[in-house]
């Protein structure tokens, strides 16, 4: 019953960028992989409908925000240096989950 967080993707360039918020009293509860999950799993239906068709989801991380980037890293996401940051892709067709 009360907002914890906050997910938005930027379509731009057939690549939809993830960027989330998660209230810090929820930080470390899993809660980030659950944002992230529910977030890419509505915009499949989004993409799947074609309103906007992309064809890449990505998200840039903070290379200190260590939970970002194991929730990354656990839903397979490819990770690359972006000079203080690390920058995730993962192609859509492999962005389906359980």
């Amino acid at each position: 019953e009360k907002a914890i967080g906050s997910i938005r993707f930027d379509i731009k360039n057939k690549e939809a960028t993830i960027s989330y918020l998660l209230d810090p009293e929820y930080h470390n509860k899993g809660f980030g992989q659950l944002i992230i999950k529910i977030g890419i799993q509505y915009l499949n239906i989004i993409n799947d409908n074609e309103v906007s068709p992309f064809n890449v989801i990505s998200g840039i991380v903070n290379k200190t925000n260590i939970a970002s980037i194991r929730s990354f890293e656990r839903f397979g996401f490819v990770k690359s240096e972006l000079q203080n940051n690390y920058k995730f892709e993962k192609p859509v067709q492999k962005c389906h989950f359980q």
